[in-house]
């Protein structure tokens, strides 16, 4: 699974990089990605989150969405519960 740091969904499977230091994550003369640092792990895992509800509720059982996002089966249930409270 190939992570993007600062994604951004603008449609339904297309994503667009926000970034302020260059044009193109290729073209960036950075050490270290500025998005990865702070805000953009925890925005990730927000998308992702959103992800798990949406595919729960389609119906996937929490062994099929731990396998789907690459996660513990634990996680999927820590999301499921957060949703719920």
């Amino acid at each position: 699974m190939v992570r993007l740091a600062g994604a951004v969904a603008t449609q339904p499977g297309r994503l667009r990089i926000n970034c302020e230091t260059s044009s193109a994550c290729l073209a960036c003369e950075m050490p270290e990605c500025s998005l990865e640092i702070g805000r953009g792990e925890r925005w990730l895992k927000k998308l992702r989150d959103k992800g798990m509800l949406r595919q729960a509720a389609l119906g996937r059982n929490v062994r099929d969405l731990a396998a789907m996002f690459r996660v513990d089966v634990r996680t999927v249930q820590r999301v499921l519960k957060g949703a719920r409270t």
